[in-house]
């Protein structure tokens, strides 16, 4: 199970958000590494990785990425439980912890 709800996630990103800074969160689920970018009016999801990385989808809201079929055929709200770990280096800084 991940350490963190997808509604806490939320909470952290809209936090930072307000805070004027974009939060680059790294998940890691099905041994691949993604990330989610919080900009002021939309969220983008993205594989990272030096050979298997892909385009950045874009989502108006954090809901409507966690509802949609993104790359690889993720479903966050269907994988989430899947996740093995959570890394920001923005809320790192920002909270002075590690996340």
């Amino acid at each position: 199970m991940p350490k963190y709800s997808f509604y806490e996630i939320r909470e952290i990103m809209e936090k930072m958000l307000a805070a004027h800074i974009e939060p680059e969160l790294r998940l890691f689920l099905n041994d691949k590494e993604y990330m989610i970018i919080g900009f002021e009016n939309e969220y983008s999801f993205q594989r990272c990785g030096t050979d298997f990385s892909s385009g950045e989808y874009f989502f108006r809201t954090l809901e409507d990425l966690y509802r949609s079929e993104t790359i690889d055929g993720i479903v966050l709200q269907r994988d989430w439980p899947k996740i093995t770990g959570f890394e920001c280096t923005d809320y790192e800084w920002y909270y002075g912890k590690n996340f």
